[in-house]
């Protein structure tokens, strides 16, 4: 079997980080001081609206590095197999501990979604994972009947539909946030890096991904706070409550440079980091598991912070 690289591993470490810290403000600070007023706004409620967009470029990222991997390798069924029983597990069995100790009380609805939890979207990710793992075979059958000119115009039309028409009020009949078609569209993007970007000598050249990266990071902050600064000065809580709202654009294009300054380090392999990552998914499992997520977001960070 073939070592995996350890810096990719340390971007899958990073992103569960984000992800974690994402739901702590998303779930927890943020869900409690709703809604978000120009009386009570604050420094500390601006950082947590930045660290939510965070949660995204992670989740864009780790579809990022499935397509880079699979549209050579296509997909794994004894992996998918395995992705879809860990997830039965945790869901049993954090039900099972929530109900022998009295945590939670019976629903049928509780029941239901933990005995199935993929079926009910208990986890969306893994939910629209799974969907889209499935579809990989038939994916890459359609990258590969395209060239590099038509696969790259495909990605900026569909960039250009999906996430700047609706910045000017255009209808895109595509959902918000947690949706297959944007798990589609970071999978071609990795796709993409993988058959083209990477071995495109002149681009190399040209691009300094570490540049671009920081780059990137300052301006999507500088635009949030920006419209903060608005929504302060008019006293209009609209802006404060949409500071990231350029966010979609930016939450898929960091994870192409977060990728590309990580892929362009030298590879190596530590045993210790790859044991660690591949926890990754558990972490996710458990940190937000519909059950435990208000205990440890509503519960205990309400004692935290009260």
């Amino acid at each position: 079997m073939k070592e995996r690289n350890s810096a990719i591993e340390i971007l899958r470490l990073l992103c569960i980080i984000m992800v974690i810290l994402c739901h702590y403000c998303g779930h927890g600070v943020l869900s409690i001081i709703s809604p978000i007023e120009v009386d009570n706004y604050s420094w500390q409620i601006f950082l947590s609206q930045i660290i939510s967009s965070f949660g995204s470029i992670a989740n864009n990222t780790f579809i990022l590095i499935t397509g880079f991997f699979a549209v050579k390798s296509g997909i794994n069924y004894k992996k998918l197999i395995e992705l879809i029983a860990e997830t039965f597990f945790y869901a049993w069995i954090i039900y099972f501990i929530c109900m022998q100790f009295g945590i939670i009380s019976f629903s049928v609805h509780d029941f239901i979604c933990s005995l199935i939890p993929i079926w009910f979207g208990y986890n969306w990710f893994i939910s629209c994972y799974t969907i889209l793992y499935i579809f990989i075979p038939y994916i890459n059958i359609f990258i590969y009947s395209m060239c590099k000119k038509k696969y790259y115009t495909l990605l900026i039309i569909l960039f250009l539909i999906r996430y700047v028409c609706p910045l000017f009020g255009a209808e895109n009949y595509m959902n918000e946030g947690h949706c297959l078609e944007q798990f589609i569209f970071m999978y071609l993007i990795g796709g993409y890096i993988r058959l083209w970007l990477i071995n495109d000598d002149n681009l190399k050249s040209l691009l300094n991904w570490r540049i671009i990266l920081v780059t990137l990071i300052v301006l999507m902050v500088s635009l949030s706070l920006g419209i903060a600064l608005i929504g302060i000065k008019t006293e209009h809580s609209i802006f404060l409550q949409n500071v990231t709202f350029f966010g979609p654009i930016f939450v898929v294009i960091i994870p192409i440079a977060l990728f590309m300054v990580t892929y362009e380090n030298h590879p190596f392999y530590n045993n210790i980091i790859n044991r660690l990552s591949s926890s990754v998914f558990g972490i996710y499992l458990l940190h937000d598991n519909p059950i435990l997520r208000n205990i440890i977001w509503e519960g205990y960070l309400l004692i935290l912070i009260g």
